[in-house]
């Protein structure tokens, strides 16, 4: 099982490399 940590860890650095439309961007 994949710590909550983990995967807030790659949700930001998928975020970071995307494009400034992404939906977190504005949080």
């Amino acid at each position: 099982m994949i710590p909550l940590e983990r995967i807030a860890f790659s949700f930001n650095f998928l975020f970071e490399s995307s494009p400034s439309n992404s939906p977190f961007k504005s949080l």
